[in-house]
């Protein structure tokens, strides 16, 4: 018996529901609570007026406040519905129009796709030579890839996962906070209005071609399909409104920026104190690997727009080491070749999810070129 008398009796009315581990109560007020700092966080960005507001400003928020131990969360179910969302609200910009402007433009997307996987190949072995990571863990942390299947890719080849991540964390927080604001500001555009539609919902057409890219996202995500819920909605909608299959309108304001605040706040809830501990070893390298990608992006952006005409601000976005929905959202808030953005990336996508590994295998057998995995 304790200093407040008898505890009452644990009864069935008095126990806490749980339902693995947790309390029904924690599952709405932790992604409750994340999704108001984001949404607060970017609001206070719109306000000021700064580059992509709804992606930098609940990612930032959301982070800082995990970092300093604030344990922010959503569920797996909230990051997947902004990734279709966001899908749907970037291929709608897939109009025959864009489609043909383009189209030429599909063997430079391969080429950079190549040119990007020899960076991210030369960056791994810097960082193993000089930062002290094992080869195998730092191949796989420097190619410029989705990082789940970086993660499953390194998993299997048997690197430190936990540094893999955080390298791509990394990498990802660094790139969607300097080259949407220096392209803004170093090319002095100003940020686009977007068309907002009149209509509080969807068309029934839009609404038609959001379930069946949902359906089809769920089914491929099953064949273990990378990133099936960006992607799947990304291609079906860029690919039925490019042949003029539908025009299903414009997508509501709301529900671009609710997207965005999904995304965003998914990626900031990834940092945490475990996290940032065990990335200490890597915040040097991956640091200065991050700025290395970003200035790659501008040298190759120069490139592009000297042999194929690509303007230079769109080719930074193209080519700048983050991911394909946080450069789609940046090149559409800054009024850019969106399309174009989004093809470099896919294309990039494709190539590094299927070479990265054959690549690993091919520099361990160069063993006499001191490229093979420390000891």
């Amino acid at each position: 018996m304790g200093e407040g008398g008898a505890r009452p009796p644990v009864t069935a009315a008095t126990r806490p529901m749980r339902t693995n581990g947790k309390t029904q109560m924690d599952k709405i007020l932790r992604p409750g609570s994340t999704l108001l700092i984001g949404s607060v966080a970017g609001a206070t960005f719109a306000a000021i007026h700064t580059p992509v507001p709804w992606l930098i400003g609940p990612l930032l928020a959301v982070a800082i406040c995990n970092i300093l131990g604030a344990n922010l969360d959503i569920p797996h179910w909230m990051r997947s519905t902004g990734q279709w969302l966001l899908g749907i609200a970037l291929g709608l910009h897939f109009v025959p129009s864009m489609v043909a402007q383009i189209s030429g433009l599909l063997p430079y997307m391969v080429l950079a796709a190549f040119a990007t996987i020899g960076f991210g190949f030369a960056g791994g072995w810097a960082m193993s030579r000089f930062g002290g990571i094992d080869r195998t863990t730092a191949h796989f942390a420097a190619a410029i890839g989705g990082a789940p299947e970086m993660a499953a890719a390194a998993e299997h080849a048997g690197a430190n996962i936990d540094q893999v991540v955080s390298a791509h964390m990394l990498r990802v927080l660094l790139t969607v906070t300097v080259v949407p604001a220096a392209v803004q500001y170093g090319a002095r555009l100003t940020p686009h209005a977007p068309t907002i539609s009149l209509e509080a919902l969807p068309s029934p057409s839009l609404i038609v071609l959001a379930l069946t890219s949902l359906a089809g996202a769920a089914l491929l995500r099953r064949f273990h399909f990378p990133n099936a819920y960006a992607l799947v909605p990304l291609l079906l909608t860029s690919i039925l409104l490019g042949t003029g299959v539908v025009s299903p309108g414009p997508l509501p304001r709301w529900i671009s920026v609710g997207a965005q605040i999904l995304v965003a706040v998914s990626l900031g809830i990834r940092f945490t104190p475990e996290s940032l501990v065990a990335s200490r070893r890597l915040l040097l390298p991956v640091g200065l690997y991050s700025f290395a990608s970003i200035a790659y992006a501008g040298v190759g952006a120069a490139v592009l727009w000297m042999i194929a005409g690509l303007r230079f601000p769109t080719g930074v976005l193209s080519l700048a080491p983050g991911g394909m929905a946080d450069m789609g959202i940046a090149a559409e808030a800054l009024g850019l070749l969106v399309p174009a953005v989004i093809g470099f990336h896919v294309v990039r996508v494709i190539f590094v999810v299927l070479l990265t590994g054959p690549l690993l295998i091919w520099a361990r057998g160069l063993h006499g070129r001191g490229l093979a995995d420390k000891g």
